[in-house]
């Protein structure tokens, strides 16, 4: 009432993207309240990266897009540095290597129990072939094309052949088909074919899926927990670090991590990975223990630090007093603010478009001291062998789609095409490539002349 009795209004939200997490709900009543209020709203969050339901709201509360300016334009602009996106691969431990294979034996059990002849009055790959494509799901259409293009099914008619279908079918196909299959054994079968579901059915805890009245469904994905926290991890960012310090004496790199200390792992997990593993205390750990990094005095802030001494470790990082900065998305991300950063090193799992933008926007500062500033951002994925060994590369993914950075060539392209040429959306590298991709993606940020000349040719009106 009292902003209504105001007279007119100005309603600038700066960041207004939390608005749709938020306070939308509420802001919406408070502006159909004020009829003649101008909204200016700000967010560095694309909108078209926004959800139906995100943009149905920023449509009723903002209207239209009035004035937006892309990553690559600020960059031509001057008004962001020049930067590279560059991906770092790791596999897993040794340790971490043997419980996945394990795993990997009991899928690989699983699907011969599914496809062994006999199992059933109709088997899987009789019943699968006789699927119309246009009357299934998505997820069931991909799969039977993936079955049929690595020559377990006849291609049914009808289908379109895309990259994703390309990929040498996993468990989650098997089981995408498997569970019409194992609902049509119960209700048109005879008692052997309900005996043989009600089998299947107790094995698919064993591989991490469960069946109920909605169907197949994951469990808990430990085979995505232990790529997502895999210790080679930690290593993995000291390599980062250690070749940044000895590369360029005015580095200074951020290390992101989603938590500061390490949530609690499932039982079956014992053992299998360090208890501390994914946090932000863990990764210090190892950068102090290296004496390639330890010299540039690798500092940790979490949010049981007070704001004086966060602070102050701001300023020394920008001082130059510490070279090294590890803390967690939530503390450091957004709102936190450094120009003198360098380097981002996202060890998250984060995916959300605010998130991609949040985290790579740390090092994207212009330095007034440093206007030749060239900022290098890694993303650090765990690639295995086996059923779901693919998780964390879609992390990966997802985390570049729709970003816009230029790649090896110089031009402006988004998806993971922008971190080496060679990577495609659809599956990971095989392993035996990765320790040539990163010695590649480590030339690239070598060559900062090279990333900031491809940026002076992009055009800002673009």
């Amino acid at each position: 009432r009292r902003l209504h009795d105001a007279g007119p209004l100005t309603v600038i939200l700066d960041e207004c993207h939390h608005l749709l997490q938020a306070w939308g709900q509420l802001l919406d009543e408070v502006l159909a309240e004020l009829d003649d209020a101008v909204v200016l709203a700000l967010t560095a969050t694309p909108p078209e990266l926004l959800t139906p339901t995100e943009a149905d709201l920023v449509n009723r509360l903002f209207g239209p897009v009035t004035y937006q300016a892309t990553i690559p334009a600020l960059v031509a602009e001057g008004d962001l540095v020049p930067f590279a996106e560059l991906s770092w691969f790791t596999t897993p431990t040794a340790r971490e290597q043997e419980w996945l294979a394990a795993h990997a034996r009991r899928a690989a059990e699983l699907i011969s129990e599914l496809t062994r002849p006999g199992t059933a009055s109709t088997p899987l790959l009789t019943w699968a072939a006789l699927l119309p494509l246009a009357d299934i799901g998505e997820a069931v259409a991909d799969a039977v094309v993936r079955l049929a293009l690595h020559g377990r099914l006849e291609m049914p008619d009808g289908a379109h052949v895309a990259e994703r279908h390309r990929r040498p079918p996993d468990l989650a196909d098997w089981l995408a088909v498997a569970d019409g299959w194992l609902d049509a054994l119960e209700r048109d079968g005879d008692d052997a074919d309900r005996a043989t579901a009600a089998r299947l059915t107790r094995l698919l805890p064993t591989v991490g899926y469960r069946r109920g009245r909605t169907g197949i469904r994951p469990g808990q994905d430990l085979v995505d927990r232990i790529l997502a926290r895999s210790s080679a991890k930690a290593q993995a960012a000291v390599e980062i670090a250690a070749h940044h310090l000895a590369d360029d004496p005015d580095a200074r790199l951020l290390i992101l991590t989603e938590h500061a200390v390490a949530t609690a792992l499932p039982a079956d997990l014992d053992g299998v990975l360090d208890p501390a593993s994914g946090s932000a205390h863990w990764v210090h750990a190892a950068l102090r223990a290296d004496e390639r990094v330890a010299w540039a005095c690798p500092t940790v802030v979490t949010g049981a630090n007070d704001r004086a001494f966060i602070a102050e470790a701001t300023r020394a990082l920008a001082a130059g007093e510490i070279r090294v900065l590890v803390g967690t998305r939530a503390l450091l991300g957004e709102g936190w603010d450094c120009p003198q950063v360098t380097c981002v090193v996202d060890l998250t799992t984060a995916t959300t478009s605010t998130a991609i933008v949040q985290t790579r926007g740390r090092a994207l500062r212009t330095d007034p001291a440093r206007p030749e500033k060239v900022a290098v951002n890694w993303t650090v994925t765990s690639v295995a062998d086996g059923p779901r060994g693919n998780a964390d590369y879609l992390r990966l993914v997802a985390k570049h789609a729709g970003w816009f950075a230029v790649d090896g060539e110089g031009e402006v392209v988004d998806g993971v095409a922008h971190l080496d040429a060679r990577l495609s959306p659809g599956a990971p590298p095989p392993v035996t490539e990765l320790a040539g991709l990163n010695a590649r993606a480590l030339i690239r940020s070598s060559d900062l002349d090279a990333v900031r000349e491809a940026w002076s040719r992009v055009d800002p009106r673009r």
